[in-house]
């Protein structure tokens, strides 16, 4: 949605891919800044664009453009982000040597508005790939490849409310019935700046956010059956997002109230580097704001 500044950029970063078989779906959601005219002169037999009638939640774009989908596989790119070129080879090959994988993703990296590297995304090697989902979504919603049959089955949430989890939701959903596997390789490129819509709309529905994926679990026996002992560790991860999200605001009170919830959920992160971040981020909120001149 209103991501022309970037659109021409992720798709070439498609259609440059050193693998060609795919078709790229292009889903708009009612933009108003003239991707519209963009997409309709976009001369590649293997694009195909669509518009929806009214601007709908970013679940509601996902499902429709999965439900077109004729390939096996399917994988989602964000308007701003990118393939790296060697992405659908790499994806290609692991599909290859693991024909039975519905689900696996691959490493990415936060670029700038540029294009160039800010930083790695540190994930840890799937152990406990249940307990490892419940302490955060090391998976994401960038260099995933879900067999697209599946999505028959399970479908993104499209609760205005859920912005920012609707991918934490369905790959809990999967994750509990199919097994995640890796390409152990960066394949994708994730765009920081501040227009990004989980910053704009995410932290705001947290709390919401929390309860939503835990009646999803309590309320599901298989998913139950593989996260039930690992409730108290999604309580940390959101109670930390809320903490983090009231310092930013300078809210120390607040902020304090969810950073002693989270040591209460998990009190092992006191020696964990998310536990630092907190302190950082509570000092800040604590120290007097410069008064702006009269």
């Amino acid at each position: 949605y209103n991501r022309l500044a970037f659109l021409a950029e992720t798709l070439q970063s498609i259609l440059k891919q050193t693998f060609s078989n795919f078709e790229v779906l292009v889903i708009d959601n009612s933009s108003t800044d003239g991707t519209e005219e963009f997409m309709l002169a976009f001369n590649d037999p293997r694009v195909h664009y669509f518009r929806n009638d009214r601007n709908q939640e970013r679940g509601y774009s996902r499902n429709r453009g999965l439900s077109l989908a004729k390939g096996t596989y399917s994988t989602l790119l964000d308007s701003d982000d990118v393939m790296y070129p060697h992405c659908l080879q790499k994806a290609k090959d692991f599909i290859s040597a693991n024909p039975e994988a519905m689900f696996f993703h691959g490493f990415y990296e936060i670029i700038d508005q540029h294009g160039a590297k800010i930083k790695d995304v540190r994930i840890e090697p799937i152990g406990n790939a249940y307990q490892q989902l419940c302490e955060g979504n090391f998976i994401s919603c960038i260099a995933v490849f879900v067999r697209t049959a599946l999505f028959e089955r399970f479908k993104f949430s499209e609760d205005v409310n859920m912005i920012g989890s609707e991918d934490y939701e369905i790959w809990l959903r999967i994750l509990a019935e199919y097994p995640v596997h890796r390409i152990e390789s960066v394949i994708c490129g994730m765009r920081e700046h501040r227009g990004r819509s989980v910053y704009t709309n995410m932290y705001a529905n947290l709390e919401y956010q929390r309860r939503k994926i835990l009646s999803s679990i309590e309320s599901d026996p298989v998913m139950h059956a593989r996260f039930g002992l690992y409730l108290h560790l999604i309580n940390a991860n959101y109670y930390y997002h809320q903490a983090m999200f009231q310092f930013h605001l300078g809210n120390a009170g607040p902020g304090s109230v969810f950073l002693i919830k989270t040591i209460v959920a998990k009190p092992f992160i006191v020696i964990n580097r998310r536990f630092a971040a907190m302190i950082r981020s509570l000092l800040s909120a604590l120290m007097p704001k410069p008064k702006l001149p009269s």
